[in-house]
């Protein structure tokens, strides 16, 4: 079902690295935080968040002679080196399909001893773990959520008459994932006190905040709970209210972005992925 790994945009798959096989990689761990029952002893289960995802990976590394074989689980554990020197580094897994998904990995464990009875291939395996809980389509998404800036009333006129300002154009986006994906929004101004909703949800994500300018921008990551103004990079959580939405994987979503103030001409930045629990 795995065709090729890469790491860092290095390749772990070659003639002589054999990916023999890819365990534990149906699910990343449950972990449940708990709160206190107003009044009783005890505590309750509340929402599961979910924690690292480790899974283990077999290679078989094979060398012409037993002098091709050193050389080929150096150059091989050399690549997974660049994890521990380099930092964070991206696992990519192209699948059978063509698909391919991706993740960030922080940490591995290497292990695999030679032995006599090797001969001429030996097996490493390999444990990745990563601090995102979920994989991800390698191909990014994202889409502009525009303020319209038209005006007027229709001929004849409704009674009554709706006076609101704000009024904003729709767009629709779509996780194709097995899991929900949180989005980053970036609110890019002219804007005053925007508002991002999931329409369909009915979910919504407020700042209390005006971004005067075309060059001022808030960025905001749904999965970390992080509201940072740009260019200063001082955090703006405080002004921030609602809900950090995702996008379910249950068809389409429409979205809309409005203000308090009409005729502005900002935007938001909708980037997503499709996300898995799974290759």
């Amino acid at each position: 079902m795995i065709t090729a790994l890469t790491l860092g945009g290095l390749a772990l798959t070659k003639d002589k690295w054999l990916l023999q096989a890819f365990k534990n990689g149906s699910f990343p761990a449950t972990v449940y935080t708990r709160s206190k029952r107003g009044g009783k002893n005890g505590s309750k289960l509340v929402t599961p968040t979910f924690a690292s995802y480790q899974f283990v990976v077999d290679f078989l590394i094979v060398g012409s002679s037993f002098s091709d074989l050193a050389l080929q689980r150096d150059a091989f554990l050399g690549i997974i080196g660049i994890v521990h020197s380099g930092g964070s580094q991206t696992l990519i897994a192209t699948r059978s399909d063509s698909t391919s998904r991706q993740i960030d990995i922080k940490a591995i464990t290497v292990t695999g001893d030679l032995t006599t009875d090797d001969g001429l291939s030996s097996l490493i395996e390999i444990t990745f773990e990563a601090e995102y809980p979920f994989l991800q389509s390698s191909n990014p998404k994202s889409q502009d959520v525009l303020l319209s800036n038209g005006g007027g009333m229709s001929v004849p006129m409704k009674v009554p008459l709706d006076l609101s300002v704000g009024h904003s154009n729709t767009i629709t986006i779509q996780n194709n994932g097995n899991y929900a994906a949180y989005p980053i929004f970036t609110f890019v101004g002219v804007l005053t006190n925007p508002v991002i909703t999931n329409v369909t949800t009915g979910e919504a994500f407020s700042l209390t905040y005006a971004l005067p300018t075309s060059s001022d921008s808030i960025v905001v990551d749904t999965f970390l709970g992080t509201v940072v103004i740009k260019p200063s990079g001082n955090v703006g959580r405080q002004y921030a209210s609602g809900v950090f939405w995702t996008v379910p994987i249950n068809g389409a979503i429409t979205v809309q972005l409005t203000t308090s103030v009409g005729g502005q001409t900002g935007k938001c930045v909708i980037a997503w992925r499709d996300t898995f629990l799974n290759i």
